[in-house]
C-alpha cells in the first residue's frame, strides 16, 4: 500500500487506511428477510480468502474483494440468452462477470453460486448486500443492458485494476471488464448512475458505503439510491443448499 501511496494523486483517490473492518459497522440482516426483500439492480460484495482476492482488498483497501448484481425473475428471453438451465427457487440469479468464467457475463440461480462461494471460501466467507430503491420504470432498461452486456469478457490484465484505483482511466475501456467494472457500465447505461462518470474507474470499494471515498449514491440520478451495505446473517451449508 505504501507504494501505491507513493503515486502522485493517489492519496486522493485511496481511502483512510486506518482500519480494514469497517465492515464490522454493517447492520446484520436476517436470512429470511435478506430472501425476501432481494430485488433486480440490488448489490452483493463478498470477502473472498484466494490469493487474487486477497491482493485486490489490499489493493482497495477494502475488505470485500467482488462486486455482483441480484436480477429477479429475469425474462424468458434473458434466461435464453444466458443459457440457463437450472431454475431457483427464491427467483434470484446473480448477474456477474467473473474469472471463473472469463469469456463473457454469466446469469447463474443464487444458491448454487452461494454454495460455491461458501465452500471455496471457507468460514471467513462473508456477504454484504445493498438493496436498490427507486428503480421502477428503469428496471427494463436495466434489463437491455444485460442483455447487450453478456458478450464482455472478464479483464485479464491486473493493470487496468491498479489504474482504476487511482482513476487513472481518462476514457471507458469496455472491449473487457472487471466484475465492478461492467456493473457500474449496467448502471449508466440503464439510467441510474451519472453519464459522466467513468465505469472503468469503478472497483468493488467504489460500491461500499463504509470504504468508498465518496458514496456512489452521490452520483446516482433519477431518484435511485442504494441502502449501506448490510451484512447477511447466513445459515448453515446444509440448510441452504
Amino acid at each position: 500500500m505504501n507504494v501505491l501511496r507513493s503515486i502522485p494523486g493517489m492519496d486522493k483517490v485511496l481511502p483512510d487506511s486506518s482500519s480494514t473492518h469497517r465492515y464490522e459497522n454493517a447492520k446484520l440482516v436476517s436470512w429470511e428477510d435478506f430472501l425476501q426483500g432481494m430485488g433486480t439492480g440490488d448489490i452483493l460484495m463478498h470477502h473472498g480468502t484466494g490469493t487474487n482476492s486477497r491482493m485486490m482488498q489490499k489493493g482497495m483497501q477494502c475488505y470485500y474483494s467482488h462486486t455482483c448484481m441480484v436480477t429477479r425473475n429475469p425474462p424468458e428471453d434473458v434466461m435464453a440468452l444466458y443459457e440457463v438451465k437450472e431454475r431457483c427457487e427464491t427467483g434470484c440469479y446473480i448477474w456477474e462477470l467473473t474469472s471463473q468464467e472469463a469469456e463473457h457475463c454469466r446469469l447463474i440461480p443464487f444458491l448454487p453460486w452461494l454454495k460455491h462461494e461458501r465452500t471455496r471460501n471457507n468460514e471467513e466467507y462473508m456477504l454484504m448486500w445493498r438493496k436498490m430503491n427507486g428503480l421502477g420504470s428503469r428496471e427494463e432498461q436495466l434489463w437491455d443492458a444485460i442483455r447487450k452486456d453478456r458478450s464482455i469478457p472478464y479483464e485479464k490484465h491486473m493493470s487496468q485494476m491498479f489504474k482504476a484505483l487511482g482513476e487513472f482511466n481518462k476514457h471507458e475501456h469496455i472491449e473487457s471488464a472487471f466484475c465492478s467494472e461492467v456493473v457500474a457500465y449496467a448502471y449508466k447505461q440503464s439510467g441510474v448512475l451519472s453519464p459522466q462518470e467513468n465505469a472503468s474507474n469503478y472497483t468493488t470499494r467504489e460500491f461500499s458505503a463504509f470504504y468508498a471515498k465518496n458514496d456512489i449514491n452521490e452520483k446516482m440520478i433519477n431518484g435511485v439510491r442504494l441502502d449501506p451495505e448490510r451484512r447477511v446473517d447466513l445459515p448453515s451449508l446444509k440448510k441452504s443448499a
